[in-house]
């Protein structure tokens, strides 16, 4: 069986190369800040923000992004229920209401 198209991207890829692809299927100008950045899931089911691993180099995360996502073709939006997004990792989630939670 042959392997996912977006795994030889991320194999080839450079980190620019992938942000900019991040950036432009979730928010432009997310990756802005040095690092660390976290990954973080949000869990529909709860409504919560919960990290996946430990903070990191911005690059990692970014890898560990599309894997998790597939290649950013799965879980990166809302309607998703569970979606994934990169955050800084001094990031501190705060409750807005019955909505998600905002940084």
């Amino acid at each position: 069986m042959a392997e996912p198209s977006w795994k030889g991207l991320l194999e080839k890829a450079t980190f620019e190369e992938l942000k900019d692809i991040y950036e432009g299927i979730m928010h432009p100008h997310d990756l802005t800040q040095e690092g660390p950045w976290v990954l973080r899931v949000w869990d529909g089911m709860d409504g919560c923000w919960c990290d996946v691993g430990s903070p990191g180099a911005p690059e990692a995360v970014l890898r560990r992004w599309f894997e998790e996502t597939k290649g950013g073709e799965e879980k990166t939006k809302f309607a998703d229920i569970d979606y994934y997004r990169i955050f800084p990792a001094n990031t501190r989630m705060l409750y807005a209401g019955d909505n998600e939670l905002f940084r």
